[in-house]
């Protein structure tokens, strides 16, 4: 299958400076955008039930870090990672009760195998196809018994690119994923899953299926 290859460190500090440039908008524009996504709302609500003890959950690629806010009113003890400085800046801007730092998904979680929970969000859609199965095996092995991994990424073949994003003349590429092939990493890390299911687009969304996986680390 055709895809996005591997990140290598020039294109990764140009991923960080395009989402940087883009924080105070992506803030803007996105920051309520679970008020309109009920499918999204209610797979978080369930998450967070099942997550041992509370936490500690990772939001990994947390952006400005509404997704870890919405986690910490449903209860969990969560914090947000994302590779871009200036997004962490606005995270902890909007949220100073809560602890955010920058961190490269593809290296390990600190404190590995000691989280309760990792969410990624439209994260994975950063990565080449090779890295996106090793930050799963990565997720899996920072987990307690039983924890929870929950991920969400656009569906399809192959790497869409665009070369605006929020009405700006930012290049980015997309690498999108098949829901079996989500579901081949949970397998191959030994995790249970739980869910994994596609839903269509909402209108205020990018026009592209997305796949949804829920699994949990066996005991």
């Amino acid at each position: 299958m055709a895809g996005a290859a591997d990140l290598d460190e020039d294109r990764l500090t140009q991923l960080a400076l395009n989402w940087d440039g883009l924080a105070d908008e992506y803030a803007a524009r996105l920051g309520d955008e679970l008020s309109g996504k009920p499918f999204d709302v209610e797979w978080l609500a369930a998450f967070a039930r099942a997550v041992p003890a509370g936490g500690p959950v990772a939001d990994v690629g947390c952006g400005p870090g509404h997704i870890t806010r919405h986690l910490a009113g449903l209860g969990l003890d969560v914090g947000g990672y994302d590779l871009c400085p200036r997004m962490v800046a606005r995270a902890a801007q909007d949220a100073p009760s809560l602890r955010f730092a920058v961190h490269d998904m593809r290296a390990p979680l600190p404190d590995a195998g000691t989280w309760g929970g990792v969410v990624a969000l439209y994260s994975l859609i950063h990565l080449g196809r090779a890295e996106a199965a090793r930050a799963v095996a990565g997720w899996a092995r920072a987990l307690v018994p039983g924890g929870q991994l929950l991920l969400a990424v656009h569906r399809g073949a192959g790497t869409h690119r665009e070369d605006r994003v929020f009405d700006r003349d930012v290049p980015m590429a997309i690498t999108l994923y098949e829901r079996d092939e989500v579901a081949s990493w949970l397998h191959a890390a030994d995790l249970l899953v739980r869910r994994c299911e596609v839903r269509a687009p909402y209108p205020s969304e990018f026009p592209s299926e997305r796949v949804y996986a829920w699994a949990e680390k066996r005991a």
